[in-house]
């Protein structure tokens, strides 16, 4: 855990503050800060304004949180997947002090050329998987690309454009992606729209979700809505679900609904 996740983490529980609350609060998934707390993930440069506008520090602890900061993000961590990369790691640590400029300015223009000749196009967006990488990447399966900028995510399929400017990404499974902005939730599955602009979404098991909307529920089962507008529901297993409207509880067991008190 970095020194940034220690202190954060610290002061969200000295405040009873959970995990969820302040990933929405700062809009990001909860997942996510749970990672960057964690030093699995980089600290957003976008993050400490978030932070500020939550207005529950004083100004002491903002300076304690930037600069706790100002000293996670100076550690880097290699890990070399191949000889290859591990010989260039061990050249540039013993040599790194005593490089010139003109030999960083040599590096610096063979680590910019693309290194991948996958063009990334649609109206949009014009990006090499090189440029992406560059800043806040991470690939979900071949293909599948998420790439951060000005602290909105956009997600790239097989080339094309799904989804841009997202304050959060998630990957459920293949082709199913969930995302957010301004605090509502949309799922898409195979490239349509599954659940669209709802305040909650929950993931059961895959093909298996439910949401929420103006204080009321759907649940969807493998793309299709098996029912919506309760004020709340069990889920139990596969095919067996119980959910209740106006105090009265109704159960869906093997395709059959009955009403059970």
């Amino acid at each position: 855990m970095t020194k940034f996740g220690k202190t954060i983490r610290k002061m969200r529980i000295d405040r009873d503050l959970s995990l969820e609350s302040m990933a929405r609060g700062i809009k990001i998934s909860p997942s996510y800060l749970s990672s960057i707390e964690m030093g699995k993930r980089a600290i957003p440069r976008c993050l400490l304004k978030r932070i500020e506008n939550l207005k529950i520090f004083n100004t002491k602890e903002l300076k304690e949180i930037k600069s706790s900061i100002n000293d996670s993000i100076a550690k880097f961590s290699f890990r070399p997947k191949n000889d290859y990369q591990r010989n260039l790691m061990v050249i540039l640590t013993k040599s790194f002090n005593d490089l010139t400029a003109t030999q960083v300015e040599a590096i610096c223009k063979i680590m910019e050329e693309p290194s991948d000749t996958t063009t990334l196009t649609n109206k949009k967006t014009f990006l090499t998987l090189a440029e992406a990488k560059k800043g806040y990447y991470y690939e979900f399966e071949e293909g599948v690309y998420k790439y951060a900028k000005d602290c909105k995510w956009t997600l790239i399929e097989n080339g094309e454009v799904l989804i841009d400017g997202a304050d959060w990404v998630h990957w459920e499974a293949s082709r199913s992606y969930l995302y957010c902005n301004d605090d509502e939730y949309t799922l898409i599955e195979n490239g349509k729209v599954l659940i669209d602009n709802v305040d909650n979404v929950q993931r059961y098991e895959p093909g298996l979700y439910i949401c929420k909307k103006d204080g009321k529920w759907t649940l969807i089962e493998h793309g299709k809505v098996l029912f919506d507008n309760v004020d709340d529901v069990l889920w139990y297993k596969p095919g067996f679900y119980r959910y209740v409207i106006d105090d009265k509880m109704f159960q869906v067991k093997d395709g059959i609904t009955a009403e059970i008190y």
